[in-house]
């Protein structure tokens, strides 16, 4: 039996769950260490947990197809799971997810794997049906991102979460904000914020009569089937190579730095705060962490480093009124935005997302400098949902 969306026939009850590992924490562990894990999993007597072990698992060992399977067969059991906490729970925050988990969800076990919140996820269907038993919670946050896949069941909780008897994160109607005509959309009109004109176009409404465009398909994530188009040529070719419906046309925006190279910023606007997750370096003007080498470059950690602690006096400062205005726009308690700064010193905006990765996995020996400068996004992520907590009582 379940609740339809709008009539939220739900009861808040202290649902006994054996909490498993976090793919943070499997993250943490030695790979060698990984089959004994598996056979343990394997092994579980919850069978609904039996299986999730085994997803995280293999996805962390990057045997992407048998994590999904796993994963299906552990929510066609049972619809909530429960993380593991690093410290006794003072706050209960219950994830909503998208059914098929995966990038589909914000990764929030990485923001609180050393706090005091314990984290349950709810996965559902496209349909948006809730159980009529949901593990009592202190705080619930809606963790699944806005995507051709999940609009439906966005749409779909508006009702139920307008009338959610615990506070919410990120309300369903504002994540549909992230979608990427929409931020242009609202993003437009804020002073000192540059967002590159967006509109979604289907495929054979395709159309170009000016370049440079930059096209990518729906849904698209990582820089997959991303591509800057100079020409008609290059626009055939790139439709030879490409079979979506839809597409996102861009204006192609020169960001480029004095020194030739491409800069861009992640930032987690939590509560309407701004805090610095990474600076990514490239020659390249698709800029992504990793393809950046920023671990090959000593002199580029250098200048992350500079900017991630002088973020607060220095970028932050500067664009203080921008990200304000940018909050107030997407209405969303916790997002994230991938940004530059253009040569007249305003604030260029990729992207914003609310389930963008942020977290403090890389090596320690060569970023000394991130864990204390992420345990700030960290802790204001926690005041957030304590602060929240505190205004539903």
């Amino acid at each position: 039996m379940s609740a339809k969306p709008g009539l939220a026939r739900i009861k808040m009850t202290n649902l006994h769950i054996q909490p498993i590992l976090s793919p943070v924490a499997i993250g943490r562990i030695d790979r060698s260490d990984i089959p004994r894990m598996l056979s343990e999993a394997s092994q579980d007597p919850d069978p609904a947990n039996m299986f999730m072990r085994l997803s995280l698992l293999f996805y962390s060992s990057g045997e992407l197809d048998l994590g999904r399977e796993m994963h299906a067969r552990a929510v066609e059991r049972r619809a909530t799971f429960r993380y593991s906490c690093a410290q006794a729970p003072k706050i209960r925050l219950l994830a909503i997810m998208g059914r098929e988990g995966g990038q589909d969800n914000a990764p929030i076990e990485y923001l609180i794997e050393h706090s005091d919140v314990q984290m349950d996820l709810l996965f559902l269907d496209e349909r948006g049906d809730v159980p009529e038993l949901v593990p009592d919670h202190d705080v619930a946050i809606i963790a699944l991102g806005e995507s051709r896949k999940d609009r439906l069941l966005l749409e779909s909780l508006v009702l139920v979460f307008a009338s959610w008897p615990r506070p919410v994160i990120n309300h369903p109607e504002h994540v549909l904000n992230c979608a990427r005509d929409k931020v242009y959309q609202l993003l437009a009109g804020v002073p000192n914020v540059i967002v590159p004109k967006t509109c979604r176009v289907p495929r054979e409404s395709m159309r170009l009569t000016s370049f440079p465009k930059i096209v990518r398909p729906v849904d698209c994530h990582a820089g997959k089937g991303l591509q800057k188009i100079d020409n008609a040529d290059m626009l055939a070719d790139y439709f030879s190579s490409q079979r979506e419906a839809a597409f996102y046309v861009s204006d192609y925006v020169d960001y480029r730095s004095p020194d030739g190279a491409f800069r861009k910023l992640r930032i987690a606007l939590i509560d309407g705060e701004p805090y610095i997750c990474h600076l990514a370096i490239s020659d390249d003007w698709i800029v992504h962490y990793i393809p950046a080498g920023m671990d090959l470059s000593a002199s580029k950690r250098a200048e992350e480093q500079e900017m991630m602690e002088n973020f607060d006096r220095g970028f932050a400062t500067r664009h203080a009124a921008a990200l304000r205005g940018i909050h107030e726009k997407l209405r969303l308690d916790y997002v994230v935005l991938d940004c530059s700064e253009t040569s007249d010193g305003r604030l260029l905006v990729f992207e914003a997302d609310s389930r963008a990765w942020v977290h403090a996995v890389d090596p320690v020996d060569m970023f000394p400098y991130k864990p204390a400068i992420m345990q700030k996004a960290f802790d204001g992520f926690s005041r957030m949902l304590a602060k929240r907590v505190r205004d539903g009582a």
